[in-house]
């Protein structure tokens, strides 16, 4: 499942096999991905205090219930960015960018090995 991709290296099929053997890392869903899990903002402050009171209005922009009081972002009530199981609008992924809040599971799997000499071999 996901994306294919292609490698051209002049390593050994040892050294790539062994190189992305357990590889993983967390990164940031794209729209039109499927939420994994459940990410609630509460109702208060802290949630955006180490932001600039200046990304308020972008904050209204994209669907959070904001407002600035004694230069503070509140957040009004608390706020459903996403639930499991259903597919991330853009603005949800815009939300989950600032929060810093990574859903995604990026790994890499090595399948097939062309050789040079025209071998071919399923890993």
């Amino acid at each position: 499942m996901g994306t294919c991709a292609l490698l051209f290296t002049k390593r050994e099929e040892r050294e790539v096999v062994e190189f992305f053997t357990g590889f993983s890392q967390e990164g940031f869903l794209h729209a039109g991905a499927v939420a994994p899990e459940d990410v609630i903002i509460p109702a208060g402050t802290g949630t955006f205090s180490k932001f600039s009171n200046s990304i308020e209005p972008y904050l209204r922009q994209i669907g959070l219930p904001t407002r600035l009081h004694n230069a503070e972002i509140h957040v009004l009530s608390t706020y459903t960015v996403c639930r499991a199981g259903t597919q991330l609008s853009p603005e949800q992924c815009r939300s989950l960018k600032l929060l810093d809040h990574k859903l995604g599971e990026f790994t890499i799997t090595p399948k097939a090995v062309w050789t040079q000499d025209g071998t071919f071999k399923e890993l």
